[in-house]
């Protein structure tokens, strides 16, 4: 039978314990609190890989009575549950793939509604990014013809994502010829 670890050795696990702890902690903290950075503390980001461009989505169903009904997305592509669902049902990366779904949605869909009702489902997106969370919500049907909504909010994502990957040039002097503070002329 072993003896039971001494006072110092706990101390020393305990101590060892509280650098990390406080090593990982003051990594997104130094940053946010002080504004230092350092290659040696990480900086904290919300997405910065695997998440990004991961939606959360809600489908609805709106009637003509301005009724509106939460629909399962897996159920009504023909799924058991929603384990039973592929991985590219489950989780839509982006929001082509979301309004992708959705039409998928509304041509499942079609043999349920009566004769001279119109099919109006419409899309409620959340969207991952570097900076985090960005509603994306579509107000038009996704059954009708291409829903403009969607084609602004994917310019809108691509010009952000090119900002990320481009950040603009900052100002600085100008290139050319500099002029004489005396005279005037080109030099």
């Amino acid at each position: 039978m072993e003896d039971p670890p001494s006072k110092a050795r706990i101390a020393l696990r305990l101590g060892a314990f509280l650098v990390v702890a406080a090593f990982m902690f003051m990594g997104p903290a130094a940053r946010q609190l002080g504004g230092s950075h350092s290659k040696y503390l990480r900086n904290w980001v919300m997405f910065s890989g695997f998440a990004r461009e991961i939606c959360a989505v809600e489908y609805t169903r709106h009637s003509g009575d301005d009724a509106v009904t939460p629909i399962n997305r897996t159920q009504a592509l023909g799924y058991e549950t929603y384990l039973h669902a592929p991985k590219t049902v489950r989780r839509l990366a982006g929001i082509d793939e979301v309004e992708r779904q959705g039409r998928k949605i509304c041509s499942k869909l079609k043999s349920t509604v009566a004769d001279g009702e119109v099919l109006d489902i419409r899309a409620a997106a959340t969207c991952a990014s570097r900076k985090g969370w960005k509603d994306t919500v579509n107000t038009e049907n996704l059954c009708a013809t291409r829903s403009t909504s969607f084609e602004r909010l994917r310019e809108k994502a691509e010009a952000e994502s090119k900002a990320e990957t481009n950040p603009a040039p900052k100002a600085g002097p100008k290139a050319g010829p500099k002029a004489d503070p005396k005279t005037g002329a080109d030099k």
